[in-house]
Parts: C-alpha cells; sequence; structure tokens
C-alpha cells in the first residue's frame, strides 16, 4: 500500500513537471549559413528560420556584423509570420549609429492566431566590401504573442563564418601587374647587356 501510494506521488510530480518542461522550451531561431563563394563586391544572403513556434504574432533580433567587411543592404520577410493568415509588416533595419550591429523585426495585423510551427522568418542581403574571415551573430531575440506576451525562445546556431575571397577581376589585375613587371625587367637586363658589349 505504501509502495503505490509513493509511486502515484512520483506519477503526479512527473505530470506537473511537464508541461513546465514544453513551454520552457520555446521556439528555436537559426542563422543559416550563407552560400559558397563570397567574393568582395558581391551580393549575398543569409536565412533566418524558426522551429516548434506557437502563436507568434512579432519578433525582433540584433544581426551583429564587421562593418568594414560587409554592409547590410536590406532584409525580406519569409513566408512563416504571415502563415497564420495575419498582415505581416517589417520593421528596420534600424543600423546602429557605431556600425556593426541592426535591429531587425516584423509585426502581423488580424484576427487570426499568430504564426506556428517552423519556416523562414527573414532573408537577409549582404553585400560584400573587403576580404577577410567575417563572423555573423543573432542576439537579443524577442518573440511576441498576443497582448505583447513574451514567448520563450532561444537562439541556436546563431554564428556563422563567412570567408570572401579576392574577386576574379583583382587577381587578373594582379597577374597583369606580374606580367608587366616581368617585362619590364627583362627589357632592362637586356639592355644593359648590350650597353656592356658595346666596345
Amino acid at each position: 500500500m505504501r509502495l503505490t501510494r509513493t509511486t502515484s506521488y512520483l506519477v503526479i510530480a512527473l505530470l506537473l513537471l511537464l508541461p513546465v518542461t514544453v513551454l520552457a522550451a520555446g521556439a528555436i531561431v537559426t542563422l543559416n549559413s550563407p552560400p559558397a563563394g563570397v567574393v568582395a563586391g558581391s551580393e549575398f544572403t543569409t536565412d533566418v528560420t524558426i522551429e516548434g513556434a506557437e502563436a507568434v504574432l512579432g519578433f525582433q533580433f540584433d544581426v551583429l556584423y564587421d562593418a568594414n567587411l560587409v554592409e547590410l543592404s536590406d532584409f525580406d520577410l519569409g513566408p512563416w509570420l504571415g502563415s497564420s493568415g495575419r498582415s505581416p509588416a517589417k520593421l528596420g533595419p534600424a543600423l546602429a549609429k557605431e556600425g556593426g550591429r541592426a535591429t531587425i523585426g516584423a509585426y502581423t495585423l488580424g484576427q487570426q492566431a499568430g504564426a506556428g510551427g517552423d519556416g523562414l522568418m527573414v532573408t537577409l542581403r549582404w553585400k560584400a566590401k573587403a576580404n577577410g574571415n567575417l563572423d555573423l551573430q543573432l542576439q537579443k531575440l524577442q518573440l511576441a504573442g498576443a497582448g505583447g506576451t513574451a514567448l520563450p525562445g532561444e537562439i541556436s546556431a546563431g554564428k556563422v563564418s563567412v570567408a570572401t575571397a579576392a574577386t576574379p577581376a583583382s587577381i587578373n589585375n594582379a597577374q597583369s601587374l606580374l606580367l608587366g613587371a616581368g617585362i619590364l625587367l627583362v627589357g632592362v637586363v637586356a639592355f644593359l647587356l648590350l650597353r656592356r658589349r658595346r666596345p
């Protein structure tokens, strides 16, 4: 009898803890790696996706980057936020005065429930300014539900690295300069040899 009662208490305790665990998990937001082959002077994109969301009416997060290597041109909303039938609108990007940080956000209008499940939140549009190893990072994630209620969420894989390389034009220019310098050097050596041979 005592064993049965103890077992019942354990089951009840586990059932009480289960909803707390589910709510604490929240949605997971991921910054995905850009396509390979980013070169200085080119444009590229990075996608931000979400998994396990529930009744989200709006969101906001910060993007950190090296302003010497890239600039954030703009961003496009993905189909996820408006998937429940509400009308989405974007906020930003609001660029920090010191550079290297931008705030991205969006909200929705309508009578329908908020967005849930998995999907594409935004596509960030970048322009590579110089060569180098670039780290992109997400911070300060906020998910809003009905009445402005803060919803649980976390950033997973919020940092990606981008290795920009010299453009083909830059490589061709460098090769041309080296070739021209080589021809000039050969000409100078030939001229000096001819002067030595003269009586």
